[in-house]
């Protein structure tokens, strides 16, 4: 063996540190390399996963179908909620059904004011909440939709495959809603006392989803009896 002198060390060393950054490069090289392989397989199979959509739609649908034929299935009833998020927006409340899907809700709720129907601008306790309406009537008549209106967004519903469901807030909204069609009715919490309301809803025999959120546990306790005693699904 011969002795390595300074010199020739520097070398080694100039050449090994040379190799090292050889290899770095190509490993760099080939990490790229595999990305852009990646990248591509992904595209491609993401061309064919919307090429194949209107399929899978229709086998999701099935599937669906299926699943709620089958008293066993004990998977929760996913509801999203808009109620009035689409701020009067018929566009807006068109395009939540449409995400409601894409996450896999199986129905979508929203809220039925009828201005006329539940308000007047001489309630002299409503106090004033927002800068664009001078009363609450004012608010309700911005947010209401027309009879028409509803039936386009239930139609909208029906046509990508989602449950539509709203909570009536007066009569006439629960005439509108019982018209369209509904697999549940959904009552809210302020309006589970509005004994004519809930008894117009009790008298369809329709299965009913109850907000207990502005009850005491006994009041709940004895509406749920009395609607169990009419029969009514909860």
């Amino acid at each position: 063996r011969r002795q390595v002198g300074a010199g020739d060390a520097e070398l080694c060393a100039r050449e090994a540190a040379g190799d090292q950054h050889h290899r770095h490069a190509e490993a760099r090289t080939r990490g790229r390399a595999e990305q852009v392989g990646v990248g591509e397989r992904v595209a491609e199979q993401s061309l064919r996963d919307r090429a194949g959509k209107p399929e899978a739609a229709a086998r999701e649908q099935r599937a669906e179908a299926a699943r709620r034929a089958d008293p066993g299935d004990q998977r929760p009833f996913v509801v999203a909620e808009v109620a009035q998020t689409h701020d009067g927006s018929l566009g807006s409340a068109l395009a939540f059904i449409d995400v409601a899907k894409e996450c896999g809700a199986d129905a979508i709720k929203f809220q039925t004011h009828i201005a006329a129907e539940e308000s007047t601008r001489a309630e002299p306790w409503r106090v004033r909440f927002s800068k664009q309406d001078v009363t609450r009537f004012d608010y309700w008549k911005r947010m209401e939709f027309t009879r028409e209106q509803w039936g386009e967004l239930k139609a909208h519903a029906d046509a990508v495959g989602i449950e539509f469901m709203s909570s009536p807030f007066s009569i006439m909204a629960c005439e509108w809603l019982r018209a369209l069609g509904m697999p549940a009715w959904k009552v809210a919490s302020g309006e589970v006392h509005n004994r004519q309301l809930m008894d117009w809803i009790a008298a369809t025999g329709d299965p009913v989803i109850l907000s207990s959120g502005l009850s005491l546990t006994d009041e709940t306790r004895a509406l749920v009896h009395r609607l169990r005693a009419q029969g009514v699904p909860l």
